[in-house]
């Protein structure tokens, strides 16, 4: 479970920024761009898919944020999140965006000719914060390691 801190986001440089949350306002004008999107040929691989689908289910199942989200699922956000993955001794950042449409977290699939993205407010920014896991051991009465 990871938690999406906006702790200090005044002060965090720009490479520290872990997400970015936004919302549509319909006040300002939406993108009347027209053209042809060339979609990539080369499909998600299965760690990206079993990402996205893990931070979908989270942010639906519980408050990610340590701050209230607007309760009204009218109020269309959009969550850019940054995760640096290791590979083969680089770190490079992987990035994922997802909408909030209707009270429901899914994955963004928008473009630059999506008509509300020229409609995008940014709300906060942060950190994402990963669980410290302790473990601490004990003998147990037979002399044996237990993991508690």
């Amino acid at each position: 479970k990871f938690r999406l801190c906006s702790c200090d986001a005044e002060s965090l440089p720009a490479h520290e920024i872990g997400w970015v949350l936004e919302h549509v306002d319909e006040g300002l004008p939406s993108n009347r761009k027209r053209g042809k999107i060339m979609r990539s040929s080369l499909e998600p691989s299965g760690d990206t898919m079993r990402t996205t689908q893990m931070v979908i289910s989270e942010l639906n199942s519980r408050e990610c944020f340590d701050f209230d989200l607007l309760a009204d699922p009218a109020v269309m956000y959009r969550l850019s999140l940054r995760h640096p993955v290791k590979a083969e001794g680089e770190t490079n950042v992987q990035s994922f965006r997802f909408i909030r449409r209707g009270g429901t977290w899914m994955e963004d699939t928008s473009n630059a000719f999506t008509s509300w993205r020229t409609q995008l407010v940014r709300d906060k920014v942060g950190t994402v914060e990963e669980p410290k896991v302790v473990f601490s051991v004990v003998a147990g009465a037979s002399g044996s390691l237990e993991v508690v």
